[in-house]
């Protein structure tokens, strides 16, 4: 299944918000937990980690998709430059036929 280039964008923005918001959950949590306003058990003090896994995900899908965007972009140049050669090509036979009718 080939993704537009409209949605491999939107995808790579969904991918980014969900990481910076993962972000500035931790950054939210360390200040509420080092300020004392949040006291926890151990396992919902492990939660930051799990969203900082969760995030680091996000960034990973993110990548991927501009990997992806990038690698169509490429073979896109590269059929135009396919083309690009195929006129040139012919400008040369072309030039070739003038300069020996002069």
């Amino acid at each position: 299944m080939t993704l537009t280039k409209e949605q491999l964008e939107f995808r790579s923005k969904i991918y980014g918000a969900i990481g910076w918001t993962g972000l500035a959950l931790i950054l939210l949590w360390y200040i509420l937990k080092s300020t004392g306003f949040i006291s926890t058990p151990l396992w919902i003090e492990l939660l930051p980690m799990a969203i900082a896994v969760f995030t680091a995900g996000a960034f990973v899908q993110r990548l991927c998709s501009d990997i992806v965007t990038l690698k169509v972009g490429v073979n896109n140049l590269k059929t135009d430059v396919r083309g690009l050669k195929d006129r040139v090509g012919h400008l040369e036979k072309d030039m070739h036929y003038v300069k020996a009718q002069v």
